[in-house]
């Protein structure tokens, strides 16, 4: 009986064995498709996040700007204007100069400063609105802007130097831009607790960030100097040693100021003017960069360089552009990117652009003043290239300035006014002789004066 019984029980626990490990088998198999899939799963997820591009502005995700992107192999083109909103400035079209509608042309502003864009250049024009007296100043792309659909585009180089932000990019993965505030705040806060930074800080001088510089502050004594970051690395460039620091970017220079005079260094700490100038402002015409200095209540000029052009021994230099307003003046200090009026003992002259006196010092003025209704003060006819200028309260035009001897238009100063009047969306200028309104393009055209190209 027992031996039945063992003989009996022993298959019964062999098939109890055989469906444990059966169960055992089909459990680690699940396990290790579970374990596949797992892996599948994760290797999905790493591929596609590998093909999703992404794009931030100020740490945000932006699908409206990221809308607007095209994507090329290194680089990628942003329509200006579309994007400026994104970037904390507002887009209009037109000439802001004049006003007046351009389709070729736009310009974008903020609080702190205009740029002005054209199709099929590779310069754009700025313009500070924190200082009323600058002149606006050129910054070259490497690339032309182009017009499609309406809209101007640019590559991100284009795009960091009209917004002044900064841009990361890396093709077919992402790109984040950081606007000017955001970048300043987070640097100003890293650096807190080794450094003190200016309470309030002038746009202009927040700028120095997109170039790896900043201004601190000593605590104790509330001077100024320039931080310097290289290889993630702080470093003083200038010490903190100065009453005030303007930071000219455009000259990749300071304007420093210390016991109420001010003067110019550079980034490798040179003098390039001494501080010795009661006052200095910057002045740029279309291809050279100039420095308009004030010493002991008289004027002068130097170029970029530190080079004196005229010498600091005048009352006055450049025209208040205010009295002409709608005469389209945009650089009252060189006309023409040439011609620099200067003043002296209540008289003026034209120098050039080598500080050479052209006319003397004999006209009471530049410009004319009119209070006719409907007219505007005159100081440049552009089409001729002509300047207004007054003598005796008579009117006469500066023109042949290739022969200084000869550069009046007519021999006698004898126009009793000179204005302009805007027709039909137009500026015609005219001239007053023997009571008789001429206007000056087809008097001009009949003496056998061209318009300058």
């Amino acid at each position: 009986m027992d031996l039945f019984e063992e003989a009996e029980f022993e298959p019964k626990t062999k098939k109890k064995e055989k469906k444990k490990m059966q169960l055992t088998t089909i459990l680690i198999i699940f396990i290790v498709i579970l374990l596949i899939l797992c892996v599948l799963i994760f290797g999905a997820i790493v591929y596609l996040k590998s093909t999703i591009f992404i794009l931030k502005v100020d740490g945000k995700e932006s699908q409206t700007v990221y809308d607007m992107m095209i994507a090329e192999e290194n680089d990628a083109k942003f329509p200006i204007k579309q994007i400026a909103k994104s970037l904390g400035y507002e887009s209009y079209g037109g000439n802001y100069e004049t006003m007046s509608e351009d389709e070729n042309k736009c310009y974008v502003k903020n609080d702190y400063e205009v740029t002005m864009i054209t199709a099929d250049s590779n310069k754009i024009y700025q313009l500070s609105l924190e200082n009323t007296n600058s002149t606006k100043e050129k910054v070259e792309l490497n690339a032309v802007i182009t017009k499609e659909n309406g809209d101007f585009y640019t590559n991100i180089e284009g795009i960091e130097k009209i917004f002044n932000v900064y841009i990361a990019y890396t093709p077919k993965k992402s790109l984040t831009i950081q606007t000017l505030d955001t970048l300043y705040e987070s640097y100003t806060k890293y650096y807190q607790k080794q450094y003190t930074f200016p309470k309030e800080e002038s746009y202009a001088n927040k700028k120095l960030i997109l170039d790896d510089l900043l201004i601190v502050q000593n605590p104790t004594t509330n001077l100024y100097g320039v931080l310097e970051f290289t290889e993630g690395k702080a470093q003083e460039l200038l010490d903190t040693k100065y009453d005030g620091i303007e930071y000219l970017r455009n000259y990749s220079t300071f304007l420093v100021t210390k016991n109420n005079k001010q003067g110019i260094i550079d980034m490798n700490k040179k003098n390039v003017l001494e501080i010795e100038y009661n006052k200095i402002s910057t002045i740029q015409s279309d291809d050279k960069k100039y420095y308009l200095v004030s010493k002991s209540g008289l004027m002068g000029l130097n170029d970029e360089s530190g080079k004196i052009i005229i010498y600091p021994e005048y009352d006055d230099i450049g025209i208040d552009k205010s009295e002409f307003e709608k005469n389209q003046v945009t650089n009252n200090y060189i006309l023409y990117d040439k011609y620099i009026p200067v003043c002296q003992n209540k008289k003026w002259a034209l120098f050039d652009i080598e500080g050479n006196n052209m006319t003397g010092f004999k006209y009471d003025s530049f410009g004319s003043s009119t209070t006719t209704k409907g007219t505007s003060n005159v100081l440049l006819v552009p089409d001729y290239k002509l300047i207004v200028v007054k003598s005796d309260k008579k009117y006469n035009f500066l023109y042949d300035y290739e022969n200084p001897s000869d550069i009046e238009l007519f021999s006698s100063f004898e126009l009793d006014s000179v204005y302009l009047m805007i027709q039909n969306g137009k500026i015609n200028y005219y001239f007053t002789l023997n009571d008789e309104n001429i206007e000056i393009s087809g008097y001009l055209e009949q003496h056998g004066i061209k318009k300058v190209e």
